[in-house]
């Protein structure tokens, strides 16, 4: 039993200083073995899901979703462009019957 004292290596904890632990860029664990981050090395994602925002990755999607989205964003482009269409039409031709009665109207004065 003595043996088995002596044979064992009993490393004692190393503590880090106020600076090393403010200059430390590695992972970082806290008393449940959880990793613990401070504010500075929060990420955008981090902060999304805080928000309760959830972050979509384009290079995570697969590729059926990667062409239904573009579908969807071309037919919204679509149709936002035939809006943008139908009222250059109609403001042109409320132009067109505007300068109309004006111009009968100089002409039968």
């Amino acid at each position: 039993m003595t043996e088995d004292k002596n044979t064992q290596v009993h490393e004692e904890p190393q503590v880090m200083s106020e600076t090393d632990v403010h200059d430390f860029q590695g992972l970082t664990l806290n008393e449940n073995g959880q990793e613990e981050r401070s504010r500075e090395q929060m990420d955008w994602d981090d902060a999304a899901k805080q928000a309760g925002i959830h972050v979509i990755h384009i290079h995570s999607l697969p590729l059926w979703k990667k062409i239904l989205y573009g579908a969807a964003f071309i037919g919204f482009l679509m149709l936002l462009a035939v809006a943008v269409w139908f009222a250059f039409v109609g403001f042109g031709a409320i132009l067109a019957v505007a300068a109309l009665v004006y111009v009968v109207s100089r002409l039968l004065r």
